[in-house]
């Protein structure tokens, strides 16, 4: 075990090392402040308030910093998307490319523990981008528009929802939560693809496209009757982390899919792993 934590700890060296790390989070932030601005702007503030009045709420009461903040992460995050499959995607890939994973091969070190440190410092990453993202659009909402209630409106997913802002506070911390959950399942297919004899960029394409196709397809109204069997329906259950009352019994089935479904597409990337040619 000490050995393991020692390489692991040196897994993590390397990645707080690399430019692209830290890329994600100068970009987040400035996208943040870009949407912040543009939300200001008359023709689209105008736009939200008969959002919000349609929804059947008052906008001056209701647009606090915590609905801002809710609103400005569902945005985020699927920037944050792009990030986690970079990275993830390019930890094996790149190392192959480079060189490098056949001198780590050569060490005395069994490869399901280089496989399950690699894969630990994604998931750990992938956290870290997570609840940034969460953090810093609570933070640029509260300075913003200051504490108030919580109003949720999501036509697309049939979710409107309304509190205050301590209750609104818990809900919002289990929404960053539950997408943490979610967030693991792109972080494992771009990982799993990371395994195979592919390009970085490859398996960071592969990835993201997997998702979008997916999410595509899952919008279009004559494939509504399919909706409940895409990944993406089972993605965006963080979703329910604002529903009243939270339905547990969905979350829970749809995060055991979505987990069975991340075990095997890390289990067929660890079948490839292992047998990677150390001449490659």
């Amino acid at each position: 075990m000490h050995l393991f934590l020692r390489q692991l700890k040196w897994e993590l060296s390397r990645l707080l090392h690399r430019r692209r790390t830290y890329l994600a989070f100068g970009v987040l932030v400035v996208f943040e402040l870009l949407l912040l601005t543009i939300l200001q702007f008359d023709p689209v503030r105008s736009s939200i308030r008969n959002a919000v009045h349609h929804a059947g709420y008052s906008f001056d009461a209701n647009f606090s910093g915590l609905t801002l903040a809710a609103y400005m992460m569902g945005h985020t995050m699927v920037l944050g998307n792009c990030f986690v499959a970079l990275v993830t995607g390019e930890i094996l890939a790149g190392e192959a490319e480079d060189g490098t994973l056949r001198m780590i091969f050569c060490r005395p070190v069994a490869r399901r523990f280089i496989f399950a440190q690699k894969l630990l410092v994604c998931a750990l990453y992938t956290t870290a981008v997570t609840w940034f993202i969460g953090g810093s659009a609570l933070a640029v909402g509260l300075i913003f528009e200051g504490p108030g209630n919580l109003l949720i409106w999501s036509f697309q997913d049939e979710l409107h929802a309304w509190f205050e802002f301590q209750p609104g506070l818990e809900r919002y911390c289990l929404a960053v939560g539950l997408m943490n959950l979610s967030m693991f399942s792109l972080c494992a297919v771009a990982f799993a693809f990371s395994c195979f004899d592919l390009k970085p960029a490859a398996a960071t394409v592969l990835t993201l496209t997997l998702f979008l196709a997916d999410n595509q397809l899952r919008e279009m109204p004559q494939l509504r009757v399919a909706k409940p069997y895409f990944v993406m329906t089972r993605f965006v259950t963080w979703l329910r982390a604002y529903a009243d009352p939270i339905p547990w019994p969905e979350v829970a089935r749809n995060y055991s899919m979505l987990f069975a479904f991340n075990t095997g597409l890390l289990g067929l990337g660890y079948w490839r792993f292992c047998r990677r040619d150390l001449k490659r």
